[in-house]
């Protein structure tokens, strides 16, 4: 504990001294008049309008093209994305329509072999509310 009061006091004894030479230093002469030179700017001559309204345009149409690649490749790999199904391709179970009635409530009307079922979905909890075909 000792040590450390010395180390402070070290410390504070070298910054008095440091402090009271720098201010009793002599001030420097006078600086001379250095002569303003202008800032230097970029002046509007050397740019080019039409050079930089085509890199904008290239930019603008890289990033639509980036766009369309992402939703493609989200459309193939996410079902869930992709709201038209693919031509061709018979589905057997059919999201017919979805309807929020709260943000925690929805109800789904799926189309099941040509059966309309009526769900209800609730947190986590599913509920049919429509009833079953019978079983043949």
């Amino acid at each position: 504990m000792g040590a450390r009061w010395v180390l402070i006091a070290f410390y504070i004894t070298a910054l008095g001294s440091y402090c009271n030479e720098s201010l009793a230093a002599p001030a420097p002469a006078a600086n001379p008049v250095v002569a303003e030179r202008p800032i230097p700017f970029k002046s509007s001559d050397e740019t080019d309008t039409g050079a930089l309204v085509f890199r904008v345009v290239l930019v603008l149409g890289l990033v639509l093209a980036i766009g369309v690649v992402a939703l493609l490749v989200l459309r193939k790999y996410i079902p869930m994305t992709s709201a038209l199904k693919a031509p061709g391709v018979a589905r057997e179970i059919e999201l017919v329509e979805l309807r929020r009635l709260s943000p925690r409530l929805t109800l789904y009307l799926i189309e099941v072999h040509g059966t309309r079922y009526l769900l209800a979905q609730s947190g986590d909890r599913l509920v049919p509310l429509s009833p079953a075909p019978p079983k043949a």
